[in-house]
């Protein structure tokens, strides 16, 4: 066994983690979290000396700054560290500083998300031509922020109706269709944006950020990346009259959208609505759609007969008796 101090030994883990092919999001998310250990008990720290109760002390401080279900992923990340530093003898096999932390209770509440009917509202409040359509990007395609982020000018093509998308979740590639709202959106968009910047090198951006030195959308750099692409939504969230945007972001977008296009395709009687969704979504699982959406199968099947419909059709005329009827008696 070896002592090894905490700001040495995570470095070593998280080289290893990227030589075993996890992806460029999955190693950052590990060094946020082990960031939480490394400023909970200090760098200097030896990984033979960390206890329960230090993990427990990082959580705590973990959940001052996010929601119960991420701290849980940060105690996962955790866990996968100090197993990995059990097989590589960096601390005793029988020593666990996991051991007797639980989870965090979750508790289940359905997210806000907007209405189909306020989606139009929401756009126009919009801070400016960037905000908004990477707020369109959000309601319209479903994408994730680092997806959007990604795009480049190239992967749209209005003329065959698509755009060029990797999930970066799986670097999965999809050609995906553009809505007729979506369309109209990228047009108004590229339109502002070559005015700007005059005509467009097929391999910028096609969301860039603001240039250095300019608050407003006078100058973009083309060639730079969003660094916090969550910072635009919650821009317009907080303009369109939310009070507390501190956790929302894309996915409120995303979900808001899916959402709508669900209860539109099961309104107008679209058999595998929930897998159409689910593939826009780019979910593995039909599960994984049916919790972003705030649903169940169960659920969406007891609607499907029962909304508007009689609970008991056979028995409904016999039990029905006129208030006259009841007045005469």
């Amino acid at each position: 066994m070896r002592d090894k101090k905490i700001g040495d030994v995570i470095p070593d883990y998280l080289q290893w983690r990227k030589r075993q092919g996890f992806a460029h999001n999955t190693t950052r998310n590990d060094e946020s979290a082990l960031g939480f250990l490394t400023r909970t008990l200090s760098p200097e720290r030896l990984v033979s000396d960390i206890y329960p109760s230090d993990i427990a002390d990082v959580l705590e401080a973990c959940l001052d700054k996010r929601q119960p279900s991420s701290v849980n992923a940060v105690h996962a990340t955790l866990s996968g560290f100090f197993q990995w530093c059990r097989a590589n003898r960096i601390i005793g096999p029988d020593h666990d500083p996991m051991l007797g932390v639980r989870y965090r209770k979750v508790p289940v509440k359905e997210r806000q998300r907007l209405r189909l009917d306020e989606f139009d509202s929401f756009l126009d409040v919009a801070p400016d031509p960037r905000h908004r359509i990477m707020s369109a990007l959000g309601l319209f395609l479903f994408l994730r922020s680092s997806e959007a982020v990604a795009l480049r000018v190239k992967d749209v093509d209005l003329i065959g109706g698509t755009i060029a998308v990797t999930i970066q979740k799986t670097n999965d590639f999809d050609r995906m269709p553009l809505s007729s709202e979506l369309d109209g959106e990228l047009r108004i968009w590229l339109t502002h944006y070559q005015s700007v910047m005059g005509n467009l090198d097929p391999n910028w951006r096609l969301v860039p950020p603001v240039a250095r030195g300019f608050r407003d959308s006078n100058c973009y750099n083309p060639t730079g990346k969003i660094s916090k692409p969550e910072d635009l939504i919650k821009r317009c969230l907080d303009a369109y009259g939310w009070e507390d945007t501190h956790w929302e972001g894309m996915h409120c977008l995303r979900r808001s959208g899916a959402r709508a296009w669900f209860d539109s395709l099961v309104e107008m009687g679209t058999d595998g609505a929930l897998r159409l969704v689910q593939t826009q979504l780019h979910h593995r699982s039909v599960t994984m759609t049916e919790r972003y959406l705030g649903l169940t199968g169960d659920r969406i099947n007891r609607d499907k007969r029962l909304k508007g419909q009689a609970m008991f059709p056979i028995s409904t005329q016999k039990n029905v008796i006129s208030l006259k009827r009841v007045a005469e008696r």
